[in-house]
């Protein structure tokens, strides 16, 4: 099931995260901090 955001999305999301989580102490701040970039909720982005 697809969502509200195309695929390219996704997967430079998913990107920026990898990249981000070895600059935070947790998870969580890395997907605080790529969503604000993204300029989206951090839940969009919950695993």
């Amino acid at each position: 099931m697809s969502g509200p955001y195309p695929d390219e999305f996704r997967q430079r999301a998913l990107r920026m995260l990898s990249e981000a989580r070895p600059d935070h102490k947790t998870d969580h701040a890395a997907i605080k901090h790529v969503a604000a970039r993204l300029g989206v909720n951090p839940e969009t982005l919950q695993l």
